[in-house]
């Protein structure tokens, strides 16, 4: 009898978080689920991206929920590190950290960016905050998202050393993606100057 009882214990402990799973994830919609997987797919634990809007599968989430507003931000997915509590619950939920660049600096016809390789001896601090001056610490430029009002993106390495940042899709699992550094989500792009 003992054995029999040895075996049910670990499958009440298994049982009990997985029902408490299933409460909480019944208050997330699918539109929310879905985020949660494409963030979770598009990022490399312990990886940092700079990025600015969503990609259309996302577009059925809550103004709530959309990252910074849709404005630049840089995000970053880890496993190891405790969120920073700047991105939507949703994304926090499965490791988001992000830092919105302050709506207040963020010009609707010239973008300017000046990033640094990210380094495993940076100081980890992802403030919930950056602004326009700030070298952005990353690993990654995912396509951005830009409004047809912008005519001018710069994207500036900051270091001794050329940067070996790599531009990401916004879907990095559709098989032939194109690459562009930026596009629009509606009309036509007005960039005339990278």
């Amino acid at each position: 009898m003992a054995p029999a009882l040895a075996l049910l214990l670990p499958l009440l402990l298994l049982s009990a978080p997985t029902a408490a799973q299933s409460s909480s994830s019944s208050s997330t919609s699918k539109a929310q689920t879905l985020a949660q997987e494409w963030f979770s797919a598009n990022f490399d634990d312990n990886e940092t991206q700079l990025a600015v809007g969503v990609n259309s599968a996302l577009k059925n989430l809550t103004d709530s929920d959309v990252i910074c507003s849709g404005l630049p931000s840089v995000q970053r997915r880890s496993d190891d590190s405790t969120p920073n509590g700047g991105c939507p619950s949703i994304f926090t939920a499965v490791n988001a950290s992000c830092s919105c660049l302050s709506s207040e600096e963020t010009d609707t016809s010239a973008w300017e960016f000046r990033v640094a390789l990210r380094s495993d001896q940076s100081d980890g601090s992802y403030p919930t905050t950056l602004t326009a001056s700030d070298v952005l610490p990353i690993d990654s430029i995912r396509t951005l998202l830009v409004p047809t009002s912008l005519t001018t993106l710069r994207i500036i390495g900051v270091g001794t050393y050329p940067q070996t940042i790599t531009f990401v899709p916004q879907d990095q699992a559709l098989p032939g993606s194109t690459l562009p550094i930026a596009e629009v989500e509606s009309g036509s792009i007005a960039i005339t100057t990278v």
